[in-house]
């Protein structure tokens, strides 16, 4: 039997440093940050502690 690769769900957004925003849709000027999702949701909640605002 075969055993089955599966690879934890990636999410992505787009973060602007310089006006603190996280963005779920492509933004000029921002970064896009890719990761697993266990990884992603623990990065977007210490960027929201810091203020960063969801869009």
């Amino acid at each position: 039997m075969a055993s089955e690769n599966k690879s934890a769900p990636m999410k992505t957004v787009w973060i602007d440093e310089d006006n603190r925003i996280i963005s779920f849709s492509t933004m000029e000027h921002a970064q896009m940050y890719c990761a697993e999702e266990s990884v992603f949701w623990k990065r977007i909640l210490i960027l929201m502690q810091e203020k960063y605002k969801v869009q």
